[in-house]
């Protein structure tokens, strides 16, 4: 049985081509993690890329760069405006740390819960 090990390449590229089809703005490009340029169109399915940015340009010209995430999507969609979308990501990164920095004090108070009840 084989497992793909690409996961995270293939959601960010899922995520990527529905924000080029969905977008109110027009799609000019997306990056790779490498920062390269990198063709949704042209390409090979095993080489895949993380793409870490896409990006948009609205009819004045403005260039926005979002990531492919729905956070992303909901912004090319137009449900969002930019202040948004950058609030939204905040938060999610706020969030994500503070369960980080939670798991790291359950993680040390019963190491040395631990520690006191063997010595």
């Amino acid at each position: 049985m084989c497992f793909s090990t690409n996961a995270i390449e293939t959601q960010a590229y899922e995520t990527a081509l529905k924000i080029r089809e969905a977008s109110i703005y027009k799609f000019v490009r997306t990056e790779s993690a490498d920062g390269n340029a990198f063709d949704l169109d042209n390409h090979s399915p095993d080489e895949i890329p993380v793409i870490t940015k896409v990006i948009l340009e609205d009819n004045n010209g403005h260039p926005y760069s979002v990531e492919p995430n729905p956070f992303g999507l909901k912004f090319a969609k137009g449900e969002i405006n930019y202040n948004e979308y950058k609030k939204s990501q905040n938060k999610d990164v706020a969030m994500g740390i503070g369960i980080l920095c939670v798991t790291a004090g359950l993680f040390l108070s019963i190491s040395w819960a631990f520690v006191q009840w063997m010595t």
